[in-house]
């Protein structure tokens, strides 16, 4: 092959400003997971309302200080992460319920697998309810029978 016909190959656009993410909300996890193990101070996640949903219930949960949007009608967040004694709160993030695979879970569910996996204080599971995203404890605790979509177990 010649050097005229190896330019005709090349992409006239280049396939990183083509990159289109079909799950904004794993790519959030992924970013504050990876920020945890650089020992980032703070990672910039896309914003939608879901993503800002778990990171409210993460601040509850303790697992990170605050986030902030940078201006108004901006498409990121700046996510600021949390350390004990220069330990991250999170050791792990792991996405559960993705857009090929939904995973959905009951009350009665969620109290068996907190028992028979041993989630206790050191792991906490994230779902998407009707009363909003919160986490198992808190729905553990609700009088309502409520369950939900699983977005994250954090530990």
């Amino acid at each position: 092959m010649n050097s005229t016909n190896a330019n005709i190959l090349k992409p006239v656009i280049s396939l990183k400003h083509m990159r289109r993410n079909n799950d904004p909300l794993g790519d959030a996890i992924t970013r504050i997971r990876n920020g945890y193990t650089r020992s980032f101070d703070s990672v910039i996640v896309p914003k939608s309302n879901k993503i800002l949903h778990l990171l409210n219930t993460l601040i509850r949960s303790g697992y990170i200080l605050h986030y902030e949007s940078f201006l108004e009608g901006a498409a990121s967040v700046k996510v600021y992460l949390k350390y004990h004694n220069s330990l991250p709160a999170i050791q792990n993030i792991q996405r559960v319920s993705v857009p090929s695979k939904r995973v959905y879970l009951s009350k009665k569910k969620l109290k068996q697998h907190s028992k028979t996996q041993g989630w206790g204080l050191t792991k906490t599971m994230v779902l998407s309810t009707s009363s909003g995203v919160l986490t198992h404890q808190e729905i553990l605790k609700s009088s309502n029978s409520m369950g939900g979509e699983s977005i994250c177990l954090v530990w």
